[in-house]
């Protein structure tokens, strides 16, 4: 995906519900201005803030800037997850959890698979809190998930991730999005990696890589994708 054109089709989408940044009321080329000025702001100060020694302090002070600049603070704190700095990432990734940015979820619902599969551990680590905690929040994002698991054009292993996004997120469509992955995964290369997403779903792993609590009922009634 290329962030940075999700970045301005992300400005260009918020210019007709976001008000302008301080007290100017601006035509639509003044907001996409002022959009990508914060964008680069937020950016800054998460590379600045990254280089500190990080601590609950730096995380609560970098989110309250974030939140600021609505969703062009979220836009960034996003695309901040795929950062070169491992740092970065990092700081990222604990703006993300902090409820001040939850509401943008809905938002970013086509990086949810790179998050859940992200080449940094940590990252990747982080991806099943983050929907966990934003359970409630994040009840509106179920359409756009179940729309992109029925799109043609999703990749299948996306399709894994995806119906394990609203297996996180909505407990009560685990079986659902188990049904989902053993129906509908049958590719070579992808099987194992349904097998594992199936056997959390199942308890017999951790749980989605998150123990709930209490701990969800196994379900014993599933398919197993065959190659």
């Amino acid at each position: 995906m290329d962030r940075r054109a999700f970045v301005a089709k992300s400005i260009a989408a918020s210019c007709a519900t976001l008000a302008p940044l301080g007290s100017l009321v601006a035509s639509e080329p003044n907001v996409i201005s002022q959009g990508e000025v914060a964008f680069d702001h937020a950016e800054e100060l998460l590379r600045s803030n990254a280089k500190l020694p990080r601590c609950r302090q730096l995380i609560k002070e970098t989110e309250q800037e974030i939140s600021a600049l609505g969703d062009w603070g979220a836009t960034a704190c996003f695309c901040g997850i795929w950062n070169e700095d491992p740092s970065v990432r990092i700081l990222s990734i604990n703006c993300c959890l902090t409820k001040a940015v939850h509401v943008h979820l809905v938002q970013y619902v086509d990086l949810l698979p790179d998050i859940l599969d992200h080449d940094d551990l940590s990252i990747r680590r982080c991806g099943p809190n983050l929907l966990w905690k934003m359970e409630s929040k994040a009840h509106s994002a179920i359409p756009k998930l179940k729309q992109k698991l029925s799109d043609p054009e999703t990749d299948p292993f996306d399709r894994i991730l995806l119906a394990k996004a609203i297996a996180i997120i909505q407990p009560s469509l685990r079986k659902y999005a188990a049904d989902y992955v053993a129906r509908t995964v049958h590719d070579p290369e992808n099987v194992e990696f349904a097998k594992i997403v199936l056997a959390e779903l199942r308890c017999e792993r951790p749980y989605l890589g998150l123990w709930t609590n209490p701990v969800p009922e196994p379900i014993s009634d599933l398919a197993v994708p065959s190659a």
